[in-house]
C-alpha cells in the first residue's frame, strides 16, 4: 500500500461509520430501556394488523391518516427523545377514534412490533422475559392503558374532548 492510499484510510473508515445502517444506532437515548419479546412481538403484529394498519400501512409506511412507523424518518423523530415518551404518545393519541380501546398488554405488543421492525432486537422467549423482568414497555410507576389525571397531552385532551 502506498502512502497516499494509508492517508486516506482514516477518511474512509469515518465516511463508513456515518453510513451506518439504523439498526447500528440508538433509536431512543435511553435504548435500554426498550427490551421486548418474541411473543410480544407476534402478538403487537397481530394487533396492529387490526387496529393501526388502515392508518399506518401494512409494512408501517404511512399512509394519509397516520406518519410512517419505520426507517429514517421514524429514527429521526425519535432519537432526542426516551422510550418512554415514545409510549406515552402511543397510549395517548392512539388510535384517535378509540383511546381506552385498547389493553395496556395490546399497548405494549404494537409497540413492540414497531420497535423490533425498527432495528432493536428481542430478548428472546418467556423465560428470558422473566430473567430481565420484562412486562411492560410502560414507564415504570404508570398503569397500563391510557394516561392518568394529568398526563394527557394538549392535543390528546381536544380529541377526547370532541368525542
Amino acid at each position: 500500500m502506498n502512502i497516499r492510499m494509508a492517508a486516506q484510510l482514516p477518511a474512509l473508515a469515518l465516511l463508513l461509520l456515518a453510513s451506518a445502517p439504523l439498526s447500528a444506532q440508538k433509536l431512543f437515548v435511553d435504548d435500554s430501556a426498550a427490551t421486548f419479546t418474541d411473543e410480544q412481538v407476534a402478538r403487537g403484529q397481530a394487533a396492529y394488523g387490526r387496529v393501526c394498519v388502515s392508518c399506518h400501512g401494512a409494512a408501517l409506511e404511512g399512509g394519509q391518516f397516520g406518519p410512517t412507523l419505520k426507517g429514517d424518518a421514524f429514527a429521526d423523530h425519535w432519537r432526542s427523545r426516551t422510550r418512554a415518551a415514545f409510549s406515552e404518545q402511543v397510549r395517548a393519541t392512539m388510535p384517535p377514534r378509540g383511546l381506552g380501546m385498547l389493553s395496556g398488554q395490546a399497548y405494549t405488543d404494537i409497540e413492540s412490533f414497531i420497535l423490533q421492525a425498527n432495528g432493536l432486537a428481542t430478548v428472546g422467549g418467556p423465560s428470558a422475559a422473566a430473567r430481565h423482568g420484562i412486562g411492560s414497555l410502560c414507564p415504570a410507576g404508570r398503569r397500563a392503558g391510557r394516561p392518568e389525571h394529568g398526563q394527557w397531552s394538549t392535543a390528546s385532551r381536544r380529541a377526547a374532548q370532541s368525542r
